[in-house]
């Protein structure tokens, strides 16, 4: 039995809606402004991917890596055996995001970057690669490597960061008995990599570390995400639930990453789509729009199209968000909208439906 499909749920929410909150002007796809990186996992069925770092040996480049391959470190010490490539990876893909949504900033905003399964292209977008490394023996201290504040000028899709997973697969000093301990080890350094694409610097994890200045903060328990080895970080520490950290003078200008990476990634409101200022009609209608249910990854859908909790679909959460969110049109010259107490509830009392809507064969 087929229910109603979701290009027909959205246009009725979205009719509903410009009835009740009155919105002027046709309906726009939003166009997010915000960096995009692609996070991709090399895979054997594609073509090798050469880094284009300028300057570095043209013949490096990232090779397929298994994630879940019997031989790995990861699966022979137990963390991933049993499980699936689609599981470790939509687990890794996750940690990332928490890493940069999850960050103390003003109430109802957050970091303007998307992240995308996969390869991007086009203007305000770099990928980051994550597979085997060519380059230099499996015990070589290379776990990544990032061309250092490319993402602040104009990128266009190019391969500007990379994750060596074989080595990280590596780590001498640890055991991958669970889960958590090689998940974090990958999220770790591939949120550090891409921190790296936004100008931040190492942070000191030791008193003395060969990186670290006499007078530079020390950041333990737990341990920033841009400390490394030569700042102090020890191998069991790339295992623990490292964060971006508020410590002043650990970032240049005596910032802290959490101030650093505020600063070049740029912040939004959560539930402005189109990024204009305020959370107003056109940006709920857009969720409405583009809602696909609770069906994760293969949403395929950004913030700008109405994904505000960052699971790549547009659900009932997303939507209840928006419409928390909301503050009517704000901009110059403009009437702030408030929707009639009337029409509140009618939206409401709408919304429970969302939750029974599904494809059904």
């Amino acid at each position: 039995m087929m229910f109603m499909s979701t290009p027909s749920l959205g246009t009725m929410f979205a009719s509903t809606l410009v009835a009740l909150l009155g919105v002027v002007g046709p309906l726009v796809n939003s166009a997010n402004s915000g960096i995009r990186i692609g996070l991709e996992f090399v895979t054997a069925d594609q073509p090798i991917d050469f880094l284009t770092f300028p300057g570095r040996d043209p013949t490096q480049f990232i090779q397929p890596w298994q994630l879940t391959d019997a031989s790995n470190q990861f699966v022979q010490d137990g963390a991933f055996e049993g499980r699936t490539e689609d599981e470790v990876r939509g687990a890794i893909i996750a940690g990332v995001l928490d890493k940069y949504y999850d960050l103390e900033t003003p109430d109802g905003t957050e970091l303007n970057i998307d992240f995308v399964v996969g390869r991007v292209t086009g203007a305000q977008s770099v990928n980051v690669l994550l597979g085997q490394h060519n380059f230099g023996p499996p015990s070589a201290f290379w776990f990544g490597f990032t061309n250092p504040g490319y993402a602040l000028g104009q990128p266009q899709g190019e391969n500007m960061a990379a994750i060596s997973m074989d080595r990280l697969d590596s780590l001498l000093d640890v055991e991958f008995s669970e889960f958590e301990i090689a998940l974090n080890t990958v999220v770790n350094t591939t949120a550090h990599e891409i921190a790296h694409l936004f100008d931040l610097q190492h942070v000191c994890a030791t008193v003395g570390a060969a990186e670290c200045g006499p007078d530079a903060p020390v950041v333990q328990e737990p341990f920033d995400l841009m400390a490394t080895g030569p700042s102090g970080l020890p191998e069991t520490g790339w295992t623990t639930d490292n964060i971006f950290t508020n410590v002043m003078g650990t970032q240049s200008g005596g910032q802290s990453s959490v101030g650093l990476l505020s600063q070049n990634v740029g912040m939004r409101s959560i539930g402005d789509t189109d990024e204009d200022g305020d959370v107003d009609t056109m940006d709920i209608t857009t969720a409405f729009m583009n809602y696909t249910g609770p069906v994760g990854m293969i949403g395929g859908r950004r913030f700008s199209e109405g994904d505000f909790d960052h699971d790549f679909d547009v659900d009932t959460r997303d939507l209840v968000t928006a419409l928390i969110r909301f503050t009517g049109a704000l901009g110059e010259g403009q009437i702030r909208v408030v929707p009639e107490p009337a029409g509140w509830i009618v939206v409401l009392l709408a919304l429970p439906s969302l939750f029974l809507v599904r494809l059904r064969r």
